[in-house]
């Protein structure tokens, strides 16, 4: 059977049942004596190879486009259980954590979430309201409280590390696809056809007009176009097992190869469009376990979908500017699910499980993901997220080599 992609497996029948998504995990590549990360050597890197890209210490594991999350949580498992055993046989660990405990010079690892929406106009839709959700995001997959072998303080460390390194901004507000060249050919969508309505209210800072800021980088948009594109639609005529990971690298491969064209303020924007069309949201640390991913792609899809249907509770956040959106984030990688989050709905911060219940009570039976969600923040209210779990482990190992092993068999379970 053929391998999905986006354009195949978002049709009128199931457009609003199920968007399909692609997600990118960043693990590292530890030393199993010391614990700092192992840039991958000629052999390392070629046994790594057939699961993922390897760049310096950490690989990073691409999904199959999938619409089920118990169908993205088998594929997730299957690319860490696969890359760990090559780690393995090289003597080192695969930790899907956020950055690496006793490494401060360690890559960080984060998690992006590609999702297929109908059209230009949704894209830029989601764009415009989705940010406003991420800080809870960030607080559940909060995933490294360590560095140089001591507590931060934070439960996402990654995230001020990311700030430092200016990776991770909100970009500008869109008012049309055809502003950023949508479409494949570069050629973008009719401004009358796309305009957003002209009151609704910016989310994440000043807005981006066709002509405007970015004007000087709509060549490279069209180049980042047409690669993304075709590699998606290549990706559909490969078949499982092997060349269904050769069509995955090949998607990731050409993101990168398109990225590389891109302004640098274009790059990490946390939540953009992409021409599939989709919309790519970077945001969290990669999750401790499998599971804390899902539960993660399970939230944003829903807040996507009510966005892309522009129906329901909570599918407009009140208006939030970008000032407010940073405090927000810090607050959430500061205290993790202990946190007073920012409320979408009331733009006041509330506490985190009152936010969290919100979200799913009124964004999750559009998605058809209610079950697979529910259990999964049953366990991150239980368990806590991978910060809090990581803590645990910490205060009851023996040593630092205790801790590494328990957070590899952590990574390559449920």
């Amino acid at each position: 059977m053929a391998a999905a992609t986006f354009t195949t497996l978002l049709t009128p029948a199931n457009a609003c049942a199920a968007l399909p998504v692609v997600v990118e995990e960043e693990l590292l590549l530890a030393d199993r004596d010391t614990g700092t990360a192992v840039p991958a050597d000629e052999a390392l890197a070629a046994a790594l190879a057939p699961h993922g890209r390897v760049i310096g210490g950490t690989v990073t594991l691409v999904s199959s486009p999938s619409t089920a999350l118990t169908t993205l949580r088998a594929d997730l498992l299957r690319g860490r259980r696969a890359a760990a055993a090559a780690a393995a046989e090289h003597g080192a660990h695969l930790l899907a954590v956020g950055m690496t405990p006793e490494d401060p010079a360690a890559a960080l690892c984060g998690l992006t979430i590609h999702v297929g929406v109908p059209d230009g106009r949704a894209a830029v839709r989601v764009c415009r309201r989705l940010p406003a959700w991420l800080p809870v995001v960030e607080a559940l997959t909060a995933n490294s409280p360590f560095a140089r072998g001591a507590d931060t303080g934070h439960a996402s460390w990654r995230f001020v590390q990311a700030q430092r390194r200016a990776l991770g901004a909100f970009g500008p507000a869109l008012r049309s696809a055809g502003a950023i060249a949508m479409t494949p050919s570069g050629a973008g969508a009719s401004r009358s056809d796309e305009a957003l309505p002209s009151g609704e209210a910016s989310l994440s800072g000043e807005p981006l007009r066709s002509g405007g800021p970015l004007r000087s980088g709509e060549a490279s948009l069209s180049a980042a176009a047409s690669l993304s594109a075709g590699a998606l639609r290549s990706a559909g005529a490969l078949r499982s097992g092997e060349a269904a990971i050769e069509a995955a690298a090949a998607v990731s491969a050409a993101v990168q190869a398109a990225e590389a064209g891109l302004p640098e303020s274009l790059r990490y924007w946390r939540v953009r469009p992409s021409p599939t069309p989709a919309v790519q949201i970077r945001v969290g640390d990669v999750g401790l376990s499998a599971d804390d991913t899902v539960v993660a792609v399970g939230l944003l899809r829903a807040a996507v979908l009510a966005a892309v249907q522009d129906t329901g509770p909570g599918h407009r956040p009140v208006p939030v500017g970008p000032a407010v959106l940073r405090a927000a984030h810090w607050r959430a990688s500061r205290q993790g699910l202990q946190a007073r989050l920012f409320d979408p709905a009331s733009g006041r911060p509330a506490p985190s499980w009152h936010v969290i219940d919100q979200i799913a009570a009124a964004m999750f039976l559009p998605s058809g993901d209610f079950e697979t969600v529910r259990d999964g923040l049953a366990r991150l209210r239980d368990e806590g997220n991978g910060a809090d779990r990581q803590r645990r482990i910490v205060a009851r190992a023996d040593d630092g080599r205790a801790v590494r092993s328990a957070l590899a068999r952590l990574t390559i379970q449920g």
